[in-house]
């Protein structure tokens, strides 16, 4: 007899935890590791996944797994493993972890198949009609049947009848039939396997296609399906004469030949691939190094030793960036990220599953890519904050895919000009190994960068976001038909409302922040729950209609880059400007034919982009930054310049950057124009260290928001008494800080309030973290458990 260890799929912890249940022996050809199951828990069917499979002499009372839901397995054994440790880690359900690992589907609003009770009573079928009894014999025998033919044969009120007698249960299988198209081609699997003569003489329309493919070699999908019918295009794939392929774009060969310096980087990963075991490396190569050729080198010596690679990016901007070139020079590239529609995921997903990919290339969520010969990956401005989830469970792709290399002896190599303080304090440590690129390829220089001071600016009546010496340098650039790019990483147009009278700021009534106003719509929003109001004319508080618009937005750049330079071509890369499917690409396509002059943006444009027309990059506003209430906001600050920087003179025209702040004296602003990262981390490595922040501690935030501000209070109260008391038992050394008003302290009309915990042992953490989850909060009090935050916000 076959039994199943099966994961429940509830998000509870009591279910981390696998379950044992009896395999049916119709259900035994089937069962597969990796699969989803229906099983009965308690009065309830819940889906789970097989974990593992054994062979039983006595199943006893063991329950019978009612059904299987997938015909192949979506859960790997590596990934298995891999959601352990991220269970424990990050303290979270395991069902909320695999399901980051599993093929995206599509919401079922309703149930699509019918299966019989195997639980039934079987005295409930006495006095059942016939035509009801023969269909329940006949669903037990084939294993079920789809709703729609239930429902032809039955009728829908007799089907619920017997649902509600535990007669029939309801299923929601998995897998689509819906297959993409857009990109999808048809070819000959192998011409050799039939013969065109016989198949004319039986089935003509098929040899008709056949004989369409061989002389085309491959024909779109949508075109095909539109000449033929669908059920000869199916036959012919059932018969294994043609298949259905994601088209690759003809391979090319690169543009220039590697500097000393990446040779010598692509040699050091080679022999850390041939070395078959886990090793980390932190590649540091200033912007404009060539690191981008290196990730392609690095990826074709994988794929030269039979080894598969994932290569994360830390924008869907800079996914359909680096496509092109990958796509271009690497064979069966393969695209994860959430701006792909669910249909095109679950393609994308099914092709890797299969092994018909040796690239996986996408945004955080790709680290979990169903890889099973995984050797490489790799992490592209691996300092980026959007590597961290910053909803449950709270991962940070870095950690999860150092963990997968060590699981799977595959090398991990982190890429940036400026690496986060932690994977640059391993390299001192000797956790991981430091390449560098020092300088940019075919000896193209540094941009040079100058400071603006813009208090001098202010005092003299100048009110616009573009200082004199900026402005001018534009009309250069210009003049000159090259581009340029405007930084400030805040979208809208005005970030703040104030009455001039009573000095009251118009904020969203939900959360503790300022309302947003967006000229475009000619609204007030709120960036964190979205909550909008018309267009604010009169103080709230005094009825005063003495308002005043308070600081830049990426919108109020833009209307003044229009005014300065009515015949200039601009285009806007933030969130707003890119809301429609296809819009970021279509920015970028533009940038990159020089059809616009001036691209102005947020965060999105600071990273990874290269364009050889753009000689000039403006950043609008570097003290934003600087203020925020975050241990972090130091070496964000510094990052983004820098980044910011690094998009100026890429090509053989020198590269200019300005920087406009109200603090030129600051060191970090004067780390910045330096473009010293070495001198940067020194002295912010001994800052953490005086302080005690990481990577010399470990941290752990315990959220505790509810609408009622008092409960809020009392329970992070309790929650400080039972860690003070959890502590005395087992006397390790360990900080608290708080209870206190996280920075905002109201989000979508819930109150927060804050506990931070730092220690050098994270174990301790871990153990606190277990033993503070057994315990209940009241009713609408969240507790959220944050291992290694990402921002204190």
């Amino acid at each position: 007899m076959l039994s199943a260890e099966v994961l429940i799929n509830q998000k509870a912890r009591a279910f981390n935890q696998s379950f044992t249940y009896q395999v049916p022996d119709s259900l035994v050809s089937g069962m597969k590791c990796g699969i989803r199951v229906l099983v009965p828990l308690g009065n309830r069917r819940v889906e789970g996944y097989v974990r593992a499979l054994r062979e039983i002499n006595n199943p006893g009372d063991l329950k019978p797994i009612i059904d299987i839901l997938d015909k192949d397995p979506v859960v790997i054994p590596q990934l298995f493993e891999l959601a352990d440790w991220m269970s424990q880690y990050y303290l979270a359900p395991i069902s909320s972890v695999l399901s980051l690992m599993t093929p995206p589907a599509r919401a079922k609003t309703r149930s699509n198949w019918i299966l019989a009770n195997p639980l039934r009573d079987e005295h409930s079928l006495q006095n059942m009609d016939d035509t009801t009894a023969q269909f329940i014999k006949q669903i037990d025998d084939q294993g079920g049947t789809t709703l729609t033919n239930a429902v032809q044969i039955l009728g829908q009120p007799v089907l619920d009848k017997l649902c509600q007698e535990g007669i029939i249960i309801p299923v929601n299988k998995y897998g689509s039939k819906r297959l993409p198209k857009d990109g999808w081609v048809y070819r000959i699997i192998d011409t050799s396997v039939f013969e065109l003569d016989k198949i004319r003489k039986r089935a003509p329309r098929q040899a008709e296609i056949l004989e369409k493919l061989r002389q085309a070699g491959e024909i779109d999908c949508r075109k095909l399906e539109e000449s033929f019918a669908l059920s000869s295009i199916r036959s012919l794939e059932k018969q294994g004469f043609i298949e259905r392929h994601k088209k690759q774009p003809q391979l090319q060969a690169p543009s220039y030949g590697l500097s000393f310096d990446q040779e010598q980087v692509v040699n050091n990963v080679q022999a850390a691939l041939r070395a078959g075991k886990f090793k980390e490396l932190l590649l540091h190569g200033v912007t404009g190094s060539g690191k981008t050729e290196v990730y392609i080198n690095c990826v074709l010596e994988a794929i030269a030793n039979g080894l598969q690679t994932i290569v994360l990016v830390p924008e869907i901007a800079l996914t359909e960036h680096l496509i092109t070139q990958f796509a271009a020079r690497v064979p069966d590239t393969a695209i994860l990220h959430s701006g792909l529609s669910t249909l095109e995921r679950h393609g994308e997903w099914k092709r890797i599953a299969e092994g018909k990919v040796n690239v996986v290339l996408g945004t955080r969520s790709a680290v979990f890519a169903p890889f099973d010969n995984l050797g490489l990956i790799i992490i592209d401005e691996e300092q980026e904050s959007t590597y961290k989830q910053e909803e449950s469970p709270r991962y940070h792709a870095r950690e999860v895919a150092r963990f997968r290399c060590q699981l799977e002896s595959s090398v991990l190599l982190l890429g940036s000009a400026t690496p986060s303080i932690e994977s640059f304090h391993r390299t001192m440590n000797a956790e991981s190994q430091l390449l560098s690129l020092p300088n940019r390829v075919e000896g193209i220089p540094l941009p040079q960068i100058s400071v603006e001071d813009m208090k001098i600016h202010l005092q003299s009546g100048h009110d616009m976001s573009i200082s004199p010496q900026l402005a001018q340098c534009i009309q250069e650039v210009l003049d000159n038909d090259q581009q340029c790019i405007l930084f400030l990483n805040r979208r809208g147009y005005s970030p703040m409302t104030i009455c001039r009278e009573c000095g009251i700021i118009a904020t969203c009534p939900y959360c503790a922040v300022s309302l947003n106003y967006h000229e475009d719509i000619k609204r007030y929003i709120c960036h964190y729950c979205n909550y909008q109001v018309d267009e604010v004319t009169f103080c709230a508080n005094c009825s005063s209609k003495r308002l005043a618009r308070v600081g830049l937005g990426t919108q109020k750049v833009e209307e003044d880059v229009r005014r300065l330079f009515p015949d200039a071509s601009l285009a806007r890369l933030d969130m707003d400007s890119t809301r429609r499917k296809g819009q970021v690409q279509k920015v970028l396509r533009s940038m990159e034919k020089g059809k616009t002059d001036i691209l102005i943006g947020t965060q999105m444009v600071a990273k990874g982009l290269d364009f050889p027309g753009v000689s000039l990059v403006g950043v609008i506003n570097a003290d934003g930054m600087l203020n925020i209430p975050d241990y972090r906001a130091g070496e964000r600050t510094f990052q983004l310049l820098v980044q910011a920087a690094g998009r100026s003179g890429r090509s053989s025209q020198p590269g200019q950057v300005i920087i406009q702040t109200f603090q030129p004296d600051h060191p970090v602003i004067r780390q910045a124009v330096e473009q010293d990262y070495v001198s940067f981390f020194a002295e912010e490595i001994n800052l953490r260290k005086s302080l005690g922040y990481p990577p010399y501690t470990c941290l752990l935030k315990i959220e505790i928001s509810s609408q009622s501000q008092d409960q809020a209070q009392h329970t992070a109260d309790n929650l400080k008494q039972l860690i003070e008391e959890r502590l005395d038992s087992i006397e390790e050394d360990l900080q608290i800080l708080g209870p206190a008003p996280c920075p905002v302290w109201k989000l979508r009309n819930r109150f927060r309030i804050q506990i931070v915990l730092k220690t050098a042992h994270r174990g301790l953490l871990q153990s606190l973290g277990e033993y503070l989850l057994q315990y209940q909060w009241g009713s609408g009090v969240r507790v959220v458990f944050d291992m290694d935050p990402g921002i204190m916000m």
